[in-house]
């Protein structure tokens, strides 16, 4: 699903491309099927050593860094490499056009379309400001590149890999629109909180859709203030609402297997805004200073690691000192009539 792997366009994207060790943690070897919601690749840290042969008229972005290119008859013969990571991931065409601009010690790279010339450099702009903010609010990005592409997805608005993030190419006709920037926040967000800070996406979703979701606010809480840090948690609560008022709420802690069964509560109001919604609780019961110490400290104590609820739940309570069960029950583990 999501166009992910395929041709359209004048654009390949090539995910899942080669087989990945499954992940064995307390529950054995994590051999489950691939959802069809959701980002259901759960995947360990590895690093990538990659030779891959195209013609010489394609544009390519791949996770890692180019090593070396050799010219061949018509052909390129491209080296990359990559730190550690939980995938590997590339996409390619004639068309793509690159803006580039520095955020830290980081290259962040914006592909796009022919057409589409505002939109990549609106989308360069926010992933700039993304890493920027996120390196302060949770510690530094560690790699040298970061790719923001635009792709032909399908039932998706932005779709995170290693290094890269595909945003959807629609949304680049409206590139003032604030949604634009909200799903390049939230993707660029998932380079620590699914890349670097790991979890269980199929068992415990909520971990890094919630927290990438809320991440969002906080992007536009660094950017444009507080008033629009306000706005995104307004939006959030909306979504919400909504579903209360349908009868369709559900538990924020539910597998992705939970959502896909007729009944269930509706998975993106649920695992996206529920989930964003109980960061904003926990910052308010904590504090800003624990809150954002908290962070600091899942990041720093689990990068490169599988992080599990426990873990996040017992580093926001060291940190602020504060006993959370009350408000994780309300949040995570209850349901609003």
């Amino acid at each position: 699903g999501y166009g992910i792997y395929n041709y359209s366009g004048g654009v390949l994207a090539l995910a899942g491309w080669f087989p990945l060790l499954a992940v064995y943690d307390e529950e054995g070897w994590n051999l489950d099927p691939v959802s069809n919601i959701g980002d259901s690749v759960y995947s360990d840290m590895a690093f990538f050593d990659v030779d891959i042969r195209l013609d010489s008229d394609l544009v390519l972005s791949a996770t890692g860094v180019e090593a070396s290119r050799q010219e061949d008859d018509g052909n390129v013969l491209v080296h990359y490499t990559s730190g550690p990571v939980r995938d590997f991931f590339m996409i390619m065409s004639p068309d793509f056009e690159v803006f580039s601009e520095t955020a830290g010690e980081t290259t962040v790279n914006a592909y796009y379309l022919p057409g589409d010339e505002a939109g990549g450099r609106e989308a360069l702009e926010v992933a700039v400001g993304s890493v920027e903010a996120y390196n302060e609010l949770f510690g530094l990005y560690p790699y040298s590149e970061l790719d923001i592409i635009e792709a032909p997805l399908i039932y998706a608005a932005g779709v995170e890999f290693p290094g890269i993030v595909l945003i959807l190419d629609d949304l680049y006709q409206n590139p003032a629109g604030s949604f634009f920037g909200v799903v390049i926040a939230h993707e660029v967000a998932h380079q620590w909180w699914y890349n670097l800070v790991g979890n269980d996406v199929i068992d415990d979703p909520w971990m890094d859709e919630g927290l990438t979701s809320y991440a969002s606010a906080l992007y536009y809480e660094a950017t444009a203030g507080k008033r629009a840090y306000e706005s995104m948690i307004q939006n959030y609560q909306s979504d919400y609402e909504f579903i209360v008022d349908q009868g369709r709420d559900d538990l924020v802690t539910e597998s992705l297997e939970h959502f896909e069964q007729p009944g269930s509560g509706d998975y993106g109001a649920v695992v996206y805004s529920k989930g964003a919604l109980f960061f904003d609780a926990v910052r308010d019961e904590i504090g800003d200073e624990p809150f954002f110490r908290s962070l600091q400290a899942y990041f720093r104590e689990n990068k490169y690691k599988i992080a599990t609820p426990e873990i996040l739940q017992d580093t926001f309570e060291r940190e602020s000192g504060r006993e959370l069960d009350n408000l994780y029950q309300e949040w995570l583990y209850s349901t609003h009539p």
